[in-house]
């Protein structure tokens, strides 16, 4: 009679299980296998919108490929993007593409922002394309 011991460790970037089999004449079989790596989340940047001449919402479309996938924005003056919202306990799951927001308030009057989106799980990120917007005079 085999019994089997399955003992699931988590690595970095997945979930790693270790076998252990003894069959009825003592010997040890083992055996490491990793569990699937879930796909990228895909991004579509999107135009900001509700711009006034101190606040905007940042928008964009994550779509997680049947997993969970985080995401944050970063924002600046520059393509160096000076600025990074903290991360939000927000997430995205499942599939297709779902909208997400973040707002900026302090802004600069009549100032031109460039921004992009970064959406990311235990195996990688993706940094969606630069967007910009100007906020109004007043």
């Amino acid at each position: 009679m085999k019994r089997a011991l399955i003992l699931g460790l988590l690595c970095g970037l997945g979930l790693a299980f270790v076998a252990a089999g003894w069959d009825g004449g003592g010997s040890q079989a083992n055996a490491a296998a990793t569990a699937p790596r879930l796909p990228i989340p895909r991004v579509k940047p999107k135009s900001a919108f509700g711009i006034h001449a101190t606040w905007a919402v940042l928008r964009a479309e994550i779509d997680a490929r049947d997993g969970i996938a985080h995401f944050e924005f970063q924002y600046g003056l520059t393509k160096d993007y000076e600025t990074t919202l903290e991360p939000s306990e927000e997430y995205v799951t499942g599939r297709g593409f779902k909208e997400v927001t973040a707002a900026l308030t302090r802004l600069r009057p009549h100032t031109t922002y460039h921004f992009r989106i970064i959406a990311f799980n235990r195996s990688g990120k993706v940094i969606g394309d630069d967007r910009s917007f100007t906020t109004t005079r007043r």
